[in-house]
């Protein structure tokens, strides 16, 4: 997941801070129907407007742009995948199968579309179509989720010039702060 944190007009600096599921997972709890807009309502949150009204004024021509990237990557693995356990069992808690139940009802949703081939929707899916047991599904769904944060951790290792923080350390504000303080000059 990639968001975009601020922005300013030409010569612009656009901070993005690329972070693995789990770590946005943990976000505070929502009904299961916000999971789909996150990355809205987290923009909306830092900047008091919606996503695509920023998108629209953030167009700027690229060689005007210097970005400064921000990788939040948790770390020991093991308590990563812990979060990502303890996520999804807040989803299941939180409605996430009635979610599924509803979305499956629309005609234009299929087990194909894009938005349902995501890491849980697909797992879930098979379970009401009676094709997997529940524990086979919520075992699926946290192995792809897994797989999924891993690719994220191999993305991040491949970016240049990214500047990586445990978020889950005492001092991880701190170090973003002193981060940007010496690349903004």
């Amino acid at each position: 997941m990639v968001v975009v944190v601020a922005a300013a007009p030409p010569p612009a600096v656009v901070v993005v801070v690329a972070a693995a599921a789990a770590v946005v997972s943990e976000l505070p709890s929502s009904p299961p129907q916000a999971a789909a807009t996150s990355a809205s309502a987290m923009t909306i949150g830092m900047n008091r407007r919606r996503l695509t009204d920023w998108q629209s004024d953030a167009r700027l021509p690229v060689d005007h742009v210097r970005y400064l990237k921000i990788g939040l990557q948790i770390e020991p693995r093991e308590l990563l995948h812990q979060r990502i356990a303890r996520r999804l069992d807040q989803m299941l808690e939180n409605g996430f199968i009635e979610e599924l139940r509803g979305l499956r009802e629309r005609p234009e949703l299929a087990e194909q579309s894009p938005s349902m081939r995501s890491v849980g929707y697909r797992q879930f899916w098979q379970y009401l179509e009676n094709r997997c047991t529940f524990d086979e599904a919520s075992d699926k769904a946290l192995f792809a989720t897994r797989q999924l944060a891993k690719r994220q951790f191999t993305w991040l290792r491949s970016e240049k010039a990214i500047f990586t923080i445990n978020p889950l350390e005492p001092s991880a504000i701190d170090a973003i702060s002193a981060y940007l303080k010496q690349q903004l000059g």
